[in-house]
Parts: structure tokens; sequence; C-alpha cells
């Protein structure tokens, strides 16, 4: 009975520090809280680089028919109803279209890394990849895919993942440089591969694709949400990204 009344009083003090935060211009870190599931409204302070906690849409854009033969009018939006951690996520709508090098069905939007953090690029090499993701129970878009992007436009992709749907999936992956002994689909380039936790010791699957990618000098995160029929609208919810 003790602890319990203790852990209530906890409560409205970790509420009045992540409203403190919110006005802060950097992603907010801190001690993670916890959550409990799908749909939450959030809860404790994210400890992510790149979390959505004080965010104006400024460096978040839609890669139109660089991404699909169509442009997939994607838009992104700060969210507070389905959230993993502290008060706010990434909210990105849609209408799926079909990818313009394949016949995949997806739509996306390009996250500024760089920008975000105020580094000339980010260091993810041989760093475990993670982030929340979230698709209500009767979407289509049911599989999420992740893209490193350099300041020339080079990118290192990601198979495809699946996500279980009316509930946060957090996915992992890991960019190996050319040559590593875990990187059996390139000799001479880096592959950004699935591991299956945060340990990162287990790869799962190769990566789908990797231009001329200079690892030194990534600067975008790709977030391409997969399946569904072309022009429905689709939504897709992300959360704590981390490495």
């Amino acid at each position: 009975m003790k602890l319990k009344k203790f852990t209530l009083t906890l409560l409205p003090l970790a509420a009045i520090l992540s409203l403190a935060l919110l006005g802060c211009p950097q992603p907010t870190t801190g001690d993670d809280g916890g959550d409990v599931g799908g749909g939450d409204t959030g809860g404790g302070i994210t400890t992510a680089k790149i979390s959505f906690e004080a965010w104006n849409g400024a460096w978040a854009y839609n890669p139109g028919d660089a991404l699909t033969k169509n442009d997939s009018n994607s838009t992104a939006t700060q969210d507070e109803t389905i959230v993993k951690n502290g008060s706010k996520s990434l909210k990105i709508e849609g209408t799926i279209q079909e990818d313009k090098y394949s016949s995949t069905k997806e739509f996306g939007m390009r996250l500024k890394a760089d920008e975000i953090l105020g580094v000339t690029s980010i260091d993810v090499l041989n760093k475990v990849f993670s982030l929340w993701v979230y698709v209500s129970a009767n979407a289509e878009n049911d599989a999420i895919q992740v893209a490193l992007q350099d300041s020339s436009y080079n990118q290192a992709i990601s198979n495809a993942v699946s996500l279980t749907k009316g509930a946060w999936t957090q996915v992992f992956f890991k960019l190996l440089p050319a040559g590593d002994p875990d990187n059996t689909k390139y000799n001479d380039k880096p592959c950004f591969v699935t591991v299956s936790d945060s340990t990162g010791t287990t790869v799962t699957a190769q990566g789908a694709y990797t231009g001329n990618i200079d690892v030194n000098a990534i600067t975008q995160i790709e977030i391409r949400s997969l399946n569904g029929t072309i022009d429905n609208p689709a939504i897709v919810y992300i959360d704590d990204i981390n490495w």
C-alpha cells in the first residue's frame, strides 16, 4: 500500500517536468518514465536523440516523386493522441503510391536529422538505430522501411519490417561498413541491416539497397510506410528515434 501511494505522488511531478520542457528548441532528453502500449497518451520523459516534444515541422519534408512514381502527398504534424514516450509523437499522413523503382506501395517523409541535432552529419556507423512505429488495427500500411541519406542524396535502405497493428512496434537496424563479416550483401559498400534487438548482435535481414553512400556525411532519415491500395489515405506514427 505504501509503494502505491508513493508512485501516485510521483506522477504529477513527471507531468510538470514534461510541460516545462515543451518549449525547448532541441529534442528533449532525460529519464524514460515508461509506457503501457499502443494508443497511449505517453508517459515519462524521453531519452531519445530525436523525439517530437518541441517540434515546429521545419525539418520534415515530403520527398514527393523522388520517393514514388507519383507524389505521395504526405504531411507531418506533431501529435498528442498516439504517443509512445513523453507527450508528443510524429504523425505522418499520406496517400499510398507506387515506389519509383519497384511495385512496392508506400508513402513517406524525410527528416533533416543533421538540422535537428545541430551537427554536420549523424554518426550511426556500427550503432543500433531504432525507432517506435504505430499503425492502427485496420491499417493497410502494415510495414516500415527506413533509409539513411547522405548530403549527395545517396542512400542505404533497410529491408521492410512488419508491424504489429494497433500497438507500438520498436524496430532496430545497424549500418555495417564494407568488409564487416555480418555484411554479407556487399563487399565494397556499407549495408543497413535489420537486427533483432537493441544489442544488435543478431542480424535478421540484409538491407534492401545501398548506393555510394558516404557514411561520414549522413544528414537525413527517410521513413517509408509500406503496403496498401494506391490513392488510399494512410497514417503512421513515429516516436523516439535513437542510435
